[in-house]
């Protein structure tokens, strides 16, 4: 064989062997583990994610851990183990993420199997924007305002206790938990153009308590809840302007309610889309609901009451006259309109429903319609990402993407030139030959 002829073979075979080594290792990215207290201002950067929790994570009061676009974070570990017969095998621990400081995060990816995000009252100036939640996130809320923006969700539970948090611009794409999506025990919680959509399965999707001033505005919530969407229990919250649609078919006809309001409740309920529940709004047992505000609303579609007073099923139980002028029933037919009703007429117990004067028409503020070809309302855009200054942390990964990047097509482009050298060595040996 030429010796030129083995010479570019061997190059050839050498930079591939090489090219493929180097390709080999940009799969391998080495995970920066991240554990204990952060005690001062961190930044998480994008050369050395995705940062790896391998146990609980606090950030410590007064400290603001930033997290720049394109990092993802890992909340769970696995660990070798062993299963019952004492076989090699390995298991996956969730780890959870206490703040105590401020927690600013924008672009990133969230991933676990079940971990707690906890922010304190001490933690003033959080904010978890354009972020990917893969696995079931709960995330609690203790006299705290931490903002919550345009975020997608796979699956969450979110209790809020005082504070003044923003939900806002949120998608839930598959929601599905026992018990209560949203609690709200006191405080003045703003919620504002969710979406939650019909896969989305809870036993009640919104549950308020305490003396709350809730704003809840602007969502889509359709889903198949077990007892009903929204409980109102105490407070005075608003609901302005929702979609509301409870069709459990699975407890059908037994529940599949969209507002469940009791006890010393005076919510005011607004220019909503109530449609497409089995009963739209239920009152009972209420002390103060006697100052229910319900007007301007939608109701459409309901497929046994659009209002019912009392606790279905339950022998016993009152509720106050209801003052539910200035809504419209799907027609204006008022026979029609108070066969939609359950009250006094129906229970010498219960009070009465007043519902004349009515809307002539649909209420075009109460959005979406629930028609088929309705629009969800545009969500709002979020503020500029963060920008914050590269910190330099224990672990990176293997080959800079960048660098790697440049290095393969310049690989590439030797590859190609050896391989066409080679052919023209070959065929100028066989002429020579000849």
């Amino acid at each position: 064989m030429d010796t030129s002829y083995s010479s570019a073979l061997l190059i050839i075979t050498f930079v591939s062997g090489l090219f493929l080594c180097i390709i080999g290792n940009s799969a391998v990215v080495q995970a920066t583990e991240v554990s204990g207290v952060i005690s001062s201002d961190t930044t998480w950067t994008k050369e050395n994610s995705p940062y790896c929790l391998v146990d609980d994570l606090t950030v410590a009061y007064g400290v603001t851990l930033t997290i720049v676009p394109d990092v993802t974070v890992v909340f769970t570990e696995t660990v070798p183990s062993t299963d019952w017969v004492g076989r090699p095998t390995t298991i996956t621990i969730s780890h959870d993420l206490h703040v105590y400081g401020n927690l600013v995060a924008n672009g990133n990816t969230f991933s676990t199997d079940s971990t707690i995000i906890s922010f304190s009252e001490t933690s003033t100036s959080s904010k978890i924007e354009n972020t990917e939640f893969n696995g079931y996130f709960k995330i609690n809320m203790s006299c705290s305002s931490p903002e919550i923006r345009n975020n997608i969700f796979s699956s969450a539970t979110f209790t809020i206790v005082e504070g003044s948090p923003i939900i806002h611009s949120n998608s839930f794409e598959s929601l599905d938990v026992y018990e209560i999506f949203l609690t709200i025990d006191g405080g003045s919680a703003i919620v504002s153009n969710n979406t939650i959509n019909d896969d989305a399965a809870a036993k009640v999707l919104i549950y308020l308590d305490g003396e709350n001033t809730a704003a809840i505005s602007d969502n889509y919530f359709s889903g198949q809840f077990g007892f009903s969407e929204v409980v109102i229990a105490s407070g005075s919250p608003l609901f302005e302007r929702n979609f509301i649609s409870n069709h459990n078919t699975e407890y059908w006809p037994i529940n599949a309610v969209g507002f469940t309001i009791y006890g010393d409740s005076s919510p005011i309920i607004r220019s909503n889309t109530i449609a497409n529940n089995k009963i739209g709004v239920n009152i009972y047992d209420a002390n103060g609901s006697s100052f229910v505000t319900l007007t301007g609303n939608n109701f459409e579609q309901n497929s046994q009451y659009n209002i019912y007073l009392g606790e279905e099923g339950v022998y016993g139980t009152t509720a106050p006259d209801i003052d539910a002028t200035n809504n419209w029933w799907g027609t204006t037919d008022k026979s029609i309109i108070a066969q939609s009703i359950f009250d006094h007429k129906n229970n010498h117990n219960l009070g009465t429903v007043t519902f004349n004067p009515i809307l002539a028409s649909h209420n075009p503020s109460a959005m979406p319609n629930a028609s088929s070809n309705s629009t969800l309302p545009a969500s709002v855009s979020s503020e500029d990402p963060v920008s914050s200054p590269n910190i330099p942390t224990e672990t990176q990964q293997l080959v800079p993407q960048e660098w790697l990047y440049a290095t393969i097509a310049a690989l590439t482009i030797i590859v190609i030139v050896l391989s066409t050298a080679l052919v023209y060595l070959c065929k100028k040996q066989r002429a020579s030959q000849d």
